[in-house]
């Protein structure tokens, strides 16, 4: 999710409304899917605007991922994101030839303000859904990318275009359907009532019993992300034990820290959630740091739901998917690696975690993990590794710093 500059665009949000969930079984007929079509076929000359189109999608660090072509050209690797705008990475803008027009600085999830350029793109296509003249931002997403180590990084897929759809995320298939006809609901399906703010999607919610607006962002990577300013109203750093300060990610605008910790219930979308790993915001600035709502729900919980997002009418119809169960994850290792010019580093480690206590610190160069070179294709399933194997479980670790190789054997340990 970007938050856009007051001096910038457009005014951001500056009050969010709550909104009331309808929540109901829905056993009629929304319509029928589209068949699926090629996810970046170009399209021929004088195509129809915003057409249905049904593509596949690939889960990469808990973000939905699909080919786009961009003025023709791609396929790209845009993210899914419905608290973002059309994005196009500043390397890909030059490979495309855009030339954008400076328009100030944008704030996201980290604590810096990142310059930014105006763009209009001719046309846009994911799949046979065809957009033209599309207004849209350049910017630097090499830190996001390099931060996380993504493969790649291309851009960003929100509100300008989802907006004209009834928006359907089947978690089951991997599949997303951009669909201007109804859609066909199974019965378990249940309606949930949203508010739209500067296009972004608004849930009311109880974090721990506590009433509270809830953002959801599919370009966020976590389960749950509170706001500093609500979590320091009812008291939840240190409340629910777990790590404190961590670095938890990479958003525009550099690296985010929270408090890690289980919370035991949460309220959202229709559905009463338990033991959901949480971070609660140690920003210092950008959306996190705000009031804009008390907290956003982001991949890690919405992977538990298939979901329709029917932008026209203001209304999700949610009911669950294969990954409802499944259980809610979170690093063993106190380890963050990080890619710099596709060489693997240390850019966190958590005090007195296993990987500290190995040895391993800030800006150590990674050699190898258990023996393998770690790269930007082998760096997500690291990182599901050391949050996914058992406590206990030991891995071995070469490390270079200022020309001295060094093994760290990491003991797995149950940190939240």
């Amino acid at each position: 999710m970007r938050r856009v500059d007051y001096t910038v665009m457009h005014t951001y949000i500056s009050r969010l409304i709550a909104c009331l969930v309808f929540a109901s079984s829905i056993a009629g007929v929304y319509g029928a899917s589209p068949a699926m079509e090629p996810a970046h076929a170009a399209p021929p000359t004088g195509t129809p605007q915003f057409q249905s189109t049904t593509v596949p999608f690939t889960l990469e660090d808990n973000r939905m991922f699909v080919k786009c072509m961009i003025d023709g050209q791609g396929p790209f690797d845009f993210v899914v994101d419905t608290g973002g705008d059309l994005t196009i990475d500043r390397a890909v803008a030059q490979h495309l030839r855009l030339h954008g027009t400076p328009a100030g600085s944008v704030s996201g999830a980290g604590n810096r303000k990142v310059a930014v350029s105006a763009v209009v793109v001719a046309s846009v296509d994911i799949g046979r859904a065809h957009a033209e003249n599309q207004q849209g931002l350049i910017l630097d997403l090499s830190q996001i990318r390099e931060g996380i180590g993504l493969p790649h990084l291309d851009g960003i897929i929100g509100y300008s275009m989802l907006k004209h759809y009834a928006v359907e995320v089947d978690m089951d298939r991997h599949v997303l359907v951009l669909s201007r006809a109804r859609l066909t609901l199974p019965a378990a399906a249940r309606a949930v009532h949203f508010s739209l703010e500067s296009g972004f999607i608004i849930v009311p919610g109880r974090i721990e019993g506590i009433t509270g607006t809830i953002l959801i962002d599919t370009g966020d990577r976590s389960s749950l992300s509170v706001y500093g300013p609500f979590a320091t109203r009812h008291g939840m750093y240190g409340r629910f034990g777990g790590v404190q300060d961590a670095l938890t990610g990479f958003g525009i605008g550099g690296p985010v820290y929270g408090d890690v910790f289980t919370l035991p219930q949460l309220d959202v979308l229709g559905t009463r959630l338990s033991d959901i790993t949480t971070r609660a915001s140690r920003q210092k600035a950008g959306v996190f740091a705000s009031n804009v709502a008390a907290a956003s729900i982001g991949g890690g919980l919405l992977r538990r739901f298939n979901i329709v997002y029917d932008y026209p009418h203001n209304v999700l119809y949610v009911w669950q998917s294969a990954l409802f169960a499944a259980p809610d994850s979170y690093d063993r290792s106190g380890l963050w690696i990080s890619l710099r010019d596709d060489h693997a580093y240390v850019a966190s480690v958590l005090p007195d975690g296993p990987a500290s206590q190995a040895g391993l610190q800030p800006g150590d160069e990674i050699v190898t993990v258990n023996g393998q070179p770690v790269s930007s294709h082998d760096l997500l399933t690291l990182r599901t590794t050391l949050s996914s194997s058992p406590p206990g479980t030991s891995i071995t670790v070469v490390s270079e710093s200022h020309g001295k190789t060094s093994s760290h054997e990491i003991v797995l340990k149950q940190l939240v």
